[in-house]
């Protein structure tokens, strides 16, 4: 026992000495660091793996550094340049002469899609731009065309134009006065004609942006403001289980609706006096239909028939002048907008089979409490039948829900559909809703039915309470794809595609809102000698619902001829 302890006692101090000597012995690495062309390259990063210690080159690609171990490893690394591994020890000759090698890394073929083939980049005729799957994740959204504003060149994207049928994109600018100005939108090889919010961005694999006449050589006249071939993603032969799942909240600020300088109220009412005194409202003051008149017109009304003295009629200007109405949308009406996506996406292939399976959902507040809901569910089958023989089948369904929310900044009209005077107020102190001029002038309708109508005021703090507008849709994407490998060079293609979309509209208008009591009372008799009403309209709400159906085949049968000999090759498309 004791010998064996001799001999552990004696392994550990010659292991110590080892260490203690390793380490002790530092010594100077000199060297200078150079490219292949022997040109000095300064900046460059020189370390050492196992001493720790960093240096870097001077003005002429000279370094020193220190090391703190007999045996070493020189890591030196420069921009651009393949990293270099040296060993060095206490023994090896200095100065090291470095030299470093351009670093190499193939490029990427880009491929351009046209809605009826894929080619490389340097085969294809005309002006594109080319948008792959890691550039377009870059933004998040909802919108599928939404994600390219900023990332694309020579596109131009007006939000206010944009609808459920209107992109609002302009491709290299202008091409039209008074015609539409919406690019065409190919969708997996056929045109979409469905609602752009349909498509769930993270469904989409790629895009590709036709710009010029090249473009109306291929899709014609419906070419002529651009063509935006999107690709979805599917699954690739002999590819394993792929699993991605994605989540994303973005949370928007109310707008600044301070941001714009419209005409104050002060001014407005400056304006309105003036006019008055002109005479301009003379015809509405008198029309036996009664018109809507703003507060100020009916108080200059009251001081010129005596029924307010000319200090009153001041003092209540006055006030009136200090109030903006962006002060009660900004509290009341606008809050900050949430959006939020989640994606569920899993893909795979054998060397006989490949699939592709989705499922979406999103769920959005807009900055007027306006709702939207979608859910998509997307799926992609690829079977390899022989040598020859290949089919494909496809399957996207998508339900989207739309509720109204509330009537913005400048969305209100009062006065015969004028826009909402700007010291109007929505809300008094404690919140609860203040009636605007709409239709009618005030002193009538404090009159009019002798109290024996509806209230016939309009609260529109409160009225979008009353009103529920939906509209739903459902749209369902069916597609198939026969490819039959003739031989080497000829390879002919069989495609059909099948859209139905079912849009249902609904907007109930319940008793309390202004529209329903607005139609009940304009058509509402009262005998004035015994007191009896009469509603022609029932009393109730109003319910109006709309429903379209769109419906659309696309076939297309395709034949492909390409040939490749020496330097030389030839490629053909008919059908």
């Amino acid at each position: 026992m004791k010998k064996i302890f001799l001999i552990i006692h004696f392994s550990c101090c010659c292991l110590l000495m080892h260490t203690v000597q390793a380490q002790q012995d530092n010594y100077i690495i000199k060297g200078i660091i150079l490219e292949v062309d022997s040109i000095p390259l300064r900046d460059a990063s020189v370390r050492l793996q196992l001493s720790n210690t960093q240096s870097i080159s001077g003005q002429n690609g000279y370094f020193t550094i220190v090391s703190r171990f007999r045996n070493d490893t020189l890591l030196v690394k420069y921009i651009g340049y393949a990293e270099q591994r040296i060993p060095v020890n206490s023994n090896t000759l200095f100065p090291i002469i470095v030299r470093l090698t351009g670093k190499t890394q193939p490029l990427q073929e880009v491929v351009v899609e046209t809605g009826y083939q894929s080619l490389l980049k340097e085969r294809s005729t005309g002006s594109f731009t080319q948008i792959n799957n890691q550039l377009y994740n870059q933004q998040v959204g909802t919108s599928v065309l939404g994600r390219l504003d900023g990332i694309t060149n020579g596109l131009t994207v007006d939000k206010k134009r944009a609808s459920a049928y209107a992109t609002g994109i302009m491709v290299r600018g202008l091409s039209t006065i008074g015609g539409p100005k919406d690019p065409l939108i190919v969708l997996d090889n056929f045109p979409y004609d469905g609602d752009l919010n349909n498509i769930n961005p993270n469904d989409v694999e790629s895009i590709t942006i036709l710009k010029d006449a090249a473009a109306a050589s291929i899709w014609g006249t419906r070419a002529g403001n651009g063509v935006i071939v999107i690709t979805t993603r599917k699954g690739h032969y002999n590819q394993p289980v792929t699993i991605d799942l994605t989540s994303n909240i973005s949370v928007t600020a109310k707008p600044d609706i301070w941001y714009t300088r419209p005409i104050s109220s002060s001014d407005y009412i400056d304006v309105e006096q003036l006019l008055y005194a002109k005479g301009f409202y003379n015809s509405s003051i008198n029309s036996r239909f009664k018109p809507s008149l703003s507060p100020v017109i009916e108080l200059l009304i009251k001081k010129n028939n005596g029924q307010l003295t000319p200090a009153v009629v001041d003092e209540r200007i006055n006030a009136l002048r200090n109030i903006d109405a962006r002060t009660d949308f900004d509290k009341y009406v606008y809050r900050s907008s949430v959006n939020k996506q989640y994606a569920l996406t899993m893909r795979g292939g054998t060397n006989a089979v490949t699939w592709f399976l989705s499922g979406g959902y999103d769920h959005n507040l807009s900055e007027l409490s306006a709702k939207y809901q979608r859910i998509t569910l997307h799926s992609e089958n690829t079977f390899h039948l022989n040598n020859h023989f290949q089919v494909s089948a496809g399957l996207y369904f998508i339900q989207n829900n739309n509720e109204s929310g509330q009537n913005g900044y400048g969305m209100i009209t009062s006065c015969n559909g004028a826009s909402l005077y700007p010291y109007a107020m929505l809300g008094d102190n404690n919140g609860n809703a203040l009636p605007v001029i709409r239709n009618y002038r005030q002193v009538y309708l404090d009159t009019v039915g002798q109290g024996k109508l509806l209230d016939w005021k309009y609260y529109p703090l409160d009225d979008y309470k009353h009103i529920m507008n939906t509209v739903k849709k459902y749209d369902l994407l069916a597609s198939l794809k026969l490819n039959y490998r003739i031989n080497k060079s000829w390879m002919a293609e069989l495609q059909y595609r099948y859209e139905n979309q079912r849009t249902t509209g609904q907007i109930l208008y319940d008793p309390q809102s202004f529209y329903a009591r607005d139609i009940i009372n304009s058509f509402t008799q009262l005998n004035y000698t015994t007191g009896q009403v009469t509603y022609k309209v029932p009393k109730g709400g109003i319910l109006d619902n709309s429903n379209s159906l769109l419906e659309t085949h696309n076939s297309r049968a395709q034949l492909n001829y390409t040939n490749t000999w020496q330097q030389h090759q030839l490629t053909g498309v008919a059908g």
